[in-house]
């Protein structure tokens, strides 16, 4: 049997968007990959949504490509922020570099040694 596991988390936002659906095919599709996350087998989830059982399989696989995909927007997002962040580090320590060596030759002009 297909691991249809969800964290509680995961339900719970399924639960949020099955009740702010209007239609109701949609709202079938969310039960199904709930009940799946449940333990429910494709052939129960079938039966009581009197749909065919490969459909049900199917609702999840969708929801997985899904998943799959926001997490890649996810780390590609961690990704360009940790990019930027060495960027930052490296230009802030350029300009620290810059105003330091200005310094000492403001100081030596003021107090030659």
């Amino acid at each position: 049997m297909k691991d249809y596991s969800l964290s509680k988390a995961q339900i719970k936002e399924l639960e949020k968007l099955h009740r702010s659906l209007r239609d109701k095919r949609q709202a079938d599709r969310v039960k199904a990959v709930i009940a799946l996350a449940r333990g429910w087998t494709a052939v129960q989830v079938a039966e009581i949504l009197l749909i065919d059982e490969k459909t049900s399989g199917k609702f999840s696989e969708t929801i997985d490509k899904v998943q799959g995909a926001a997490q890649n927007a996810v780390d590609k997002v961690a990704d360009a922020a940790g990019n930027a962040k060495e960027a930052a580090s490296g230009a802030a320590e350029t300009v620290a570099d810059k105003v330091s060596g200005a310094a000492e030759t403001v100081a030596d002009k003021v107090d030659p040694k």
